[in-house]
């Protein structure tokens, strides 16, 4: 999928030429909704940020009925988040990045989420530069089916804000769960 870019600039990336958002109203719109969250996948990409301060939108499927929202993105507390309800944001798996992610610098990071209906710890992996780091959850993950009604986004999410601010390298959205030499 090539995508649908707005507002995106191209600059010396990690791999030849990155996306560049502008943290406002920068993204790329896949055209087609590519994961659900009972579903197993992978999200790997390369991130740059510019500002740490701010959210920072990396993946998403954020405008979906029922259970079944999908984020990845960086937050204002430094921590990165996989968010898989639209019911609360309180449902949540999330990395403390403290000292992991800093602004420019590329970081490679990896979620992988095998798709099963039991067990938060299971369920879902994260890996920061290739090593898998443990993962903090507020709520639970939620066993409902969420349908897709949206695209996927990659550095926004839809008509809402949060935009990316930096740099995004070489996406790739896998519908399996990598295993930790896969991601390696």
């Amino acid at each position: 999928y090539d995508g649908t870019e707005s507002n995106i600039e191209y600059r010396f990336g990690r791999f030849g030429q990155a996306a560049v958002f502008n943290g406002t109203d920068s993204k790329i719109d896949t055209g087609a909704g590519l994961v659900s969250n009972q579903s197993a996948f992978t999200f790997s990409v390369w991130v740059n940020f510019d500002n740490l301060s701010t959210h920072n939108m990396i993946i998403s499927n954020s405008e979906l009925s029922g259970n079944g929202q999908l984020m990845l993105y960086g937050w204002t507390d430094g921590n990165i988040y996989f968010q898989p309800d639209s019911t609360s944001s309180s449902n949540r798996g999330y990395l403390s990045t403290s000292g992991l992610m800093t602004i420019n610098q590329w970081v490679h990071i990896v979620m992988v989420f095998d798709g099963s209906a039991t067990g938060n710890s299971n369920r879902l992996k994260v890996y920061i530069q290739g090593v898998e780091e443990s993962l903090t959850y507020s709520g639970t993950i939620p066993s409902s089916t969420g349908t897709v009604t949206n695209n996927t986004y990659i550095g926004g999410r839809g008509s809402q804000s949060h935009s990316f601010h930096g740099k995004i390298d070489q996406v790739r959205i896998y519908d399996a769960a990598l295993t930790s030499s896969q991601v390696t």
